[in-house]
């Protein structure tokens, strides 16, 4: 018995060491993943108070054609998020800023504004272009003979009919969101633009003080299996996911979403992110942090 209890006690240590090298691992490779998650400011602006009485979280999406302007006009201060082409936003004041793919701007309350399709129109020239050299060469075809003729002709008429499918599909048209806090009365309103769409309107929320605040939008990047837990923010909040499926945990509730699904909290409450997929889960956080809390 006496030599078998340095074995023993061996063996305990190299086991013991064994299993912490292995938990150790799991440790890392869980902190890693949690680590892994990415949070981007893609634009914040400043309000100096929200409306009075019930409110509620509303994303718009809206897309212009090639050259379509919208404005003059102006608005509860907002972010714009564009998806597609780019929008340039001119105010009335001065200067301007164009937002393309994955990037957003704030545009500040009762700021008098534009939303333009400037490059869009570029792309349509180029395609009217396009088509007019296709319909040439087309009449040039019909001077050919034999196989050619009928190659030729057939292969000119398939890409004449392929590029004047383009404008109709909006190829070149934008696409953008845009999230503001609305108070309850704009709910039935109508829309601004006949291409505008209501893409994402939240329930209605309790009352908050009335500012100042800082209205913050942000790209969450949550690798499978991990999660992200929103802040506190003392304001309203609201998701929208961009690629991906997410299981959302507010409160009681689960919810979850699959890409274009949203999501919105009262102010004070926290939502839990789980990327639920198999690949990375994008998505916009749209809070309104209270100035005093920061």
């Amino acid at each position: 018995m006496t030599r078998r209890w340095p074995a023993t006690v061996t063996f305990g240590a190299i086991a013991l060491a064994v299993m912490g090298l292995t938990f150790g691992d799991a440790a890392e490779a869980k902190s890693s993943t949690v680590s892994s998650v990415t949070v981007k400011t893609l634009a914040q602006g400043h309000v100096n108070s929200l409306q009075p009485g019930k409110i509620y979280l509303s994303i718009l999406d809206f897309s212009q054609l090639p050259g379509a302007d919208f404005g003059p006009h102006s608005h509860q201060p907002s972010i714009v998020y564009t998806l597609r082409g780019v929008d340039t936003i001119s105010f009335q004041a001065g200067g301007s800023q164009s937002v393309g793919p994955g990037s957003a701007a704030f545009i500040p309350g009762l700021v008098v504004h534009t939303h333009q399709n400037p490059d869009g129109r570029i792309g349509t020239d180029a395609i009217a272009a396009g088509l007019i050299v296709l319909a040439l060469l087309l009449c040039a075809a019909t001077w050919l003979r034999g196989a050619s003729r009928r190659g030729a002709i057939v292969v000119l008429s398939v890409l004449l009919v392929a590029g004047g499918t383009v404008p109709l599909i909006r190829a070149t048209a934008n696409d953008y969101y845009l999230f503001a806090v609305r108070p309850e009365v704009q709910r039935t309103g109508a829309m601004p633009r006949p291409d505008a769409r209501v893409f994402y309107a939240a329930p209605d929320m309790d009352p908050v003080p009335a500012g100042p605040y800082l209205e913050t939008l942000r790209e969450i990047s949550v690798p499978a299996g991990a999660s992200y837990v929103t802040p506190d923010t003392l304001g309203p909040q609201m998701i929208v996911v961009l690629a991906g499926t997410a299981v959302v945990h507010l409160g009681d509730q689960t919810t979850q979403l699959g890409s274009g699904g949203a999501a919105s909290a009262q102010a004070g409450q926290t939502m839990a992110i789980v990327d639920s997929g198999g690949g990375t889960l994008r998505v916009l956080d749209f809070d309104v942090t209270s100035v005093s809390a920061t």
